[in-house]
């Protein structure tokens, strides 16, 4: 009981030092939430990327394309135990970087990522050197246990943006003619009550 008092009472100072410096924080409810959170510190800990922004829509007028990315990371070259039992020899640069917490990671998450670098680079934002997904349901059990690091650059990032072309291609021939329903709504909204 006097460890568990101990602790509460540490924490407790711990957060009010936290308040009193203004620093951002969050309330975890869920162990798996806690779980991916911690995976994510420990990335950071070890790669030490520089954030560059993070949710913020980027968008091509040319392209018609529009999205969030997650994040963007400057990363420094090096060799990083991350990901499994390879090491990750990352280039020097900026990297889009998006979160994926599903069972798999797909093409489309490639796709979707080199996009977002299009449109950043049309932006005139940044010129990212690659993408880099951070999957926190992986099936690792090395580097930092439970994550997936997947980097794509050059030739990689070039395929998965002409894919990316072919299938919004393809949506705009099935979905190009779809408009938005326009409904009105009404200002004000009566129940008639009956009275037996």
């Amino acid at each position: 009981a006097i460890e568990k008092n101990l602790l509460q009472k540490n924490n407790e100072e711990e957060l009010k030092e936290i308040k009193s410096k203004n620093s951002l924080w969050c309330v975890i409810q869920y162990q798996d939430e806690f779980y991916d959170l911690l995976k994510l510190q420990k990335f950071f800990d070890i790669v030490k990327p520089e954030v560059l922004l993070t949710e913020t829509t980027v968008y091509s007028l040319d392209d018609h394309d529009a999205g969030t990315v997650d994040a963007v990371y400057k990363i420094k070259e090096g060799e990083y135990f991350v990901n499994g039992s390879k090491l990750l020899y990352p280039q020097e640069g900026i990297y889009v970087a998006d979160l994926k917490t599903g069972s798999t990671v797909d093409k489309n998450a490639y796709r979707q990522t080199a996009a977002y670098v299009n449109c950043i680079r049309k932006m005139k934002l940044f010129n990212p050197i690659g993408t880099i997904i951070l999957h926190t349901q992986s099936k690792n059990q090395r580097g930092i246990e439970g994550l997936g690091v997947h980097i794509r650059t050059g030739q990689d990032l070039v395929e998965d943006y002409r894919q990316y072309r072919l299938a919004s291609e393809l949506w705009m021939v099935e979905h190009g003619q779809n408009t938005p329903r326009v409904f009105e709504f009404p200002s004000i909204i009566k129940r008639q009550m009956e009275v037996s």
